[in-house]
Order: structure tokens, then sequence, then C-alpha cells
């Protein structure tokens, strides 16, 4: 955050306002994770892969998210 404090000329600030709104979305989005992922490793959700080797068919799945966009973008 504080990065982005000395760079905030560089974002465009529509949908998010300020430096620290950014900052609880982000920690917000985290501790939502957190708090669900030792569940969601048993259940499946979440699962330790990485490209450029994938264990799923071609088109198994319509949409598929890495761990940076769901911690950036979730509100």
């Amino acid at each position: 955050m504080e990065q982005v404090a000395k760079n905030k000329g560089d974002y465009v600030w529509k949908n998010i306002a300020y430096v620290e709104v950014m900052g609880q979305i982000r920690m917000h989005a985290m501790q939502t994770f957190l708090s669900d992922y030792e569940q969601g490793k048993k259940s499946g959700r979440y699962i330790n892969i990485s490209l450029p080797t994938l264990p799923f068919q071609n088109k198994e799945f319509e949409l598929a998210l890495c761990s940076y966009y769901l911690f950036l973008h979730r509100r």
C-alpha cells in the first residue's frame, strides 16, 4: 500500500476513492480467504497447482481465477 500511495497518480480512482479504502478492501479479501482456506482445501475448492501444466481437461471450466486476482479485486 505504501507503493500505491507513492504512485497514486498512476491509478484511476473511479471505484475506489482512496488508497486507504483500497487497503481495507484488500485486507478484507485476504481475511475472507484465510477464514475459508482450510475448509475450502478439504472440499477441493483450493488446490496447489501451477502453470504451465494443469490437471484439467480442455474447456473443463468456463472461468478460473488466480489468487492475485482474488486478493486485489474482491469487494
